[in-house]
């Protein structure tokens, strides 16, 4: 008898609150990742290269792990770019925030949070770097010329599962942190 290969149909509900941020080694390097789309036995990313090898190592600060791709999507859309832009955007704002730690600590927190377009254009005018739709459009089409792979990957790992407990822990602190951004906002 021979063991069935694990389904990747998805059974468990995946979060999305907070982007999980880890270290991914390729070509002997370790660069950023970012965890989306997560649980308990993985998680999705985007990078701008195409991955041949199934096997990742990974690394939560450092704790090292394995994960394996299961899916690839070489597609992103325009909502997901967006939000990478802005985020990219204020983590800049942020690194110049250094007089100012506990506003760079919120916006890097702020960072980590899905989504929240509107509220995190704000915060970024509020800062001094207010950002155009036109201006999105345009960054848009140029990413779009270079391609974005999306993928799926699966983990079994006790690094990776206590790294999940932290991220659910932080919840209500995400929670606090959109209520923050709404009131930046105006709303």
């Amino acid at each position: 008898m021979t063991d069935s290969p694990p389904s990747i149909v998805r059974h468990d509900e995946r979060h999305g609150h907070v982007i999980i941020g880890l270290r991914l080694r390729w070509q002997g390097e370790w660069e950023p990742l970012e965890a989306r789309g997560w649980n308990d036995v993985g998680f999705n990313f985007f990078h701008s290269r195409e991955l041949a090898n199934p096997l990742l190592e990974l690394r939560r600060q450092l704790s090292p792990f394995e994960g394996h791709i299961v899916w690839t999507a070489a597609h992103a859309s325009d909502e997901v770019l967006t939000s990478m832009m802005l985020n990219a955007l204020i983590y800049h704002q942020a690194r110049k925030m250094q007089a100012d730690a506990t506003l760079q600590q919120r916006l890097l927190r702020l960072i980590r949070v899905s989504g929240m377009l509107p509220q995190k254009k704000a915060v970024l005018a509020s800062l001094g770097r207010p950002i155009s739709d036109a201006d999105i459009a345009d960054r848009i089409h140029r990413r779009k010329e270079r391609p974005m792979y999306h993928y799926g990957v699966h983990v079994d790992s006790d690094v990776w599962r206590a790294t999940v407990q932290k991220a659910m822990a932080l919840s209500s602190a995400v929670e606090s942190l959109e209520k923050w951004a709404d009131s930046l906002a105006g709303n």
